[in-house]
């Protein structure tokens, strides 16, 4: 059976597009074993939407909104400028908020900012982009990612403890 070059190049493009279709409805039923206000990753799934299915706020409510908490960034006001932090993307993961706030990385409660473990770096800062969850696997436990300098450190993300089961020390 011969196939012609531009048969072969829809049938290929019909292929890509399916998969790229696929994509978010993928990621849509990956989130939904979540919690529904997890948003575990930059973009909040693998599609990266970037779309929460939480309704508390909507067009109607949107301009009464104020302020619930705020949190320092900079450890004792010192470090970089306070806009270096503006890059973060907190990650929410079983109603506990992680992000990067200069020489440490910090678990939070969400609702309230109260601080629930703080990992301190020995030296230098976190990558003030943001850290990564990973949930483990059936001989791994689950593990809060992120840079600093040139290593990848990975943290216990219910203690904040070092995860010694990886690399060196969980370095």
């Amino acid at each position: 059976m011969k196939f012609s070059a531009s048969k072969i190049l829809i049938v290929s493009i019909a292929i890509l597009l399916a998969g790229f279709l696929a994509q978010p409805a993928l990621a849509q039923k990956s989130a939904q074993k979540e919690r529904p206000g997890d948003w575990p990753m930059y973009g909040h799934d693998l599609a990266s939407t970037r779309f929460s299915p939480l309704k508390q706020i909507n067009t109607e409510n949107v301009s009464t909104l104020t302020q619930a908490w705020s949190y320092a960034m900079r450890p004792g006001g010192a470090g970089p400028a306070g806009a270096a932090y503006a890059q973060v993307t907190p990650i929410v993961v079983d109603d506990v908020m992680y992000l990067p706030a200069g020489n440490r990385i910090e678990a939070l409660e969400p609702e309230t900012g109260k601080e629930i473990w703080r990992y301190e770096l020995k030296s230098g800062l976190a990558s003030a982009r943001g850290v990564a969850y990973w949930p483990g696997d059936r001989t791994d436990p689950p593990r809060i990612f992120f840079t600093s300098g040139h290593k990848i450190i990975a943290l216990d993300p219910h203690t904040g403890k070092l995860s010694t089961g990886f690399g060196q020390g969980g370095e």
